[in-house]
């Protein structure tokens, strides 16, 4: 994918949607009704912060897939930029590409 230095890179990591359901998020058919008022906002060390409705992440919703990358080109990710970086490929202007994730926070619109 390019980044933001225009450059094609390649990243690699872990589907967000499985750190999500390995933490007990409701996705997949169960994602429904009220569960459909949740988000993800996912924090950066500097104060960052982007969101994500839970059903932009999920597989039965969308062929997206949003990385939590661990590595760039093979290799770990730089200071600066990583240990975890958010990649959305899918995304036209890499805004939501979140550096140096520090938390990740599913929460309903209601509260």
């Amino acid at each position: 994918m390019k980044d933001r230095d225009r450059k094609e890179h390649e990243f690699s990591g872990v589907a967000l949607i499985e750190i999500l359901e390995n933490a007990g998020v409701t996705t997949g058919s169960n994602l429904r009704g009220e569960n459909l008022a949740k988000y993800v906002l996912i924090s950066a060390a500097d104060g960052y912060e982007v969101l994500y409705a839970l059903a932009e992440i999920d597989p039965e919703f969308t062929d997206q897939v949003i990385l939590l990358a661990t590595k760039k080109d093979g290799q770990p990710l730089a200071n600066g930029e990583g240990p975890f970086r958010i990649i959305t490929p899918n995304d036209k202007k890499p805004a939501r590409w979140i550096r140096e994730v520090r938390s990740i926070k599913v929460a309903f619109t209601k509260n």
